[in-house]
């Protein structure tokens, strides 16, 4: 305890320590609660510029704007994900939408059912009133020379049927009988005149019409008015036979040829008929086929007059030129 006392020179007396006075004892006193030395700094005044006397520097609210801005963004996103979790989870929900659709499907097939059944029971009436037409086609007989009388017509006339110009006036057999002339005589000879043919007068009707010789004129067989349809038929007669039959329809209200036409047969093509003049005078149509033709004159419009043609058993016409023939020769009585 004593190394840091200072070296003593020699023969110096050691200096003797003084003694130490203990310090006066002072009287009990209870303890104070310490001083408060930050009372009143709520209420302190202004702030003292600092040590360079600069005041503080303002504070940067740019950082909770950005902070701001994120989280209303991140808000939105959440809003988002929630709304579209949402609405899969709405679309997941396949039990109610089974229930419905169910309900749905029974109804359409009962109304399409329905439906169909009504266009068909429609078109199978449309089939039975209404079946549909078969065109059928006819077949000329034969004609060896090519004059226009087939070979059947060159038998009925005594015509050559190995030559068209039998008489050798220039003329072709065919054209001559439809003109009403003689095929087997020249010079102008009329087919009234000769052998060939007959005259049938109606005198119920009041017509008349030239017909083969070889043929025979049979009236209706039953009902009073026999007259009103006459048949020509070749001999002998058959019901299987081609034939010619002359047919007086009723034309009260007198109308045009084409209006009772179409009052007659609804829906009919008046294009697809021929209209022409008969050498008798009489105004005429001709029928697609080429085998009817209803006949009318002005002094006669209460009354029709259908000549039609009947072919064989097997659709073959080998008397086309005679019913040609006939419709030319059709006169009204005066």
């Amino acid at each position: 305890m004593f190394e840091n006392q200072p070296n003593r020179p020699a023969g110096t007396a050691p200096v003797q320590p003084r003694p130490i006075t203990p310090p006066p004892i002072r009287p009990f006193s209870p303890a104070r609660e310490p001083e408060d030395i930050f009372a009143g700094v709520e209420n302190a005044g202004p702030k003292m510029p600092g040590p360079t006397g600069m005041p503080p520097a303002p504070r940067k609210r740019g950082g909770r704007r950005i902070v701001l801005v994120f989280i209303v963004f991140f808000i939105i996103i959440l809003l988002v994900a929630g709304g579209v979790l949402a609405y899969v989870s709405f679309l997941r929900q396949a039990p109610v939408t089974n229930t419905n659709t169910p309900a749905v499907n029974l109804n359409l097939p009962v109304n399409t059912n329905a439906n169909l059944n009504a266009n068909a029971n429609a078109n199978v009436n449309v089939n039975i009133n209404q079946p549909p037409v078969t065109e059928i086609i006819y077949t000329p007989g034969a004609d060896t020379d090519l004059d226009g009388l087939t070979d059947a017509e060159e038998d009925v006339y005594g015509t050559n049927k190995d030559n068209p110009d039998t008489d050798g006036d220039n003329y072709i057999d065919g054209v001559e009988l439809i003109g009403l002339f003689d095929p087997t005589k020249g010079g102008g000879a009329l087919l009234k005149d000769s052998v060939l043919v007959k005259i049938f007068k109606n005198e119920t009707y009041g017509y008349t019409i030239y017909y083969p010789a070889k043929w025979q004129a049979i009236p209706l067989e039953e009902g009073t008015d026999l007259e009103r349809q006459i048949t020509f038929s070749p001999l002998p007669v058959n019901i299987e036979n081609e034939n010619i039959k002359v047919n007086i329809e009723d034309n009260a209200a007198k109308l045009a040829l084409y209006d009772w036409l179409l009052a007659k047969i609804p829906n009919v093509d008046l294009t697809a008929y021929v209209k022409l003049t008969t050498k008798g005078g009489f105004e005429a149509l001709l029928s697609p086929n080429n085998l009817k033709y209803y006949l009318t004159k002005e002094n006669q419009l209460d009354k029709i007059y259908v000549i039609s043609y009947t072919p064989n058993k097997e659709n073959i016409t080998n008397y086309l030129s005679t019913l040609q023939m006939m419709i030319n020769s059709f006169t009204l009585v005066k």
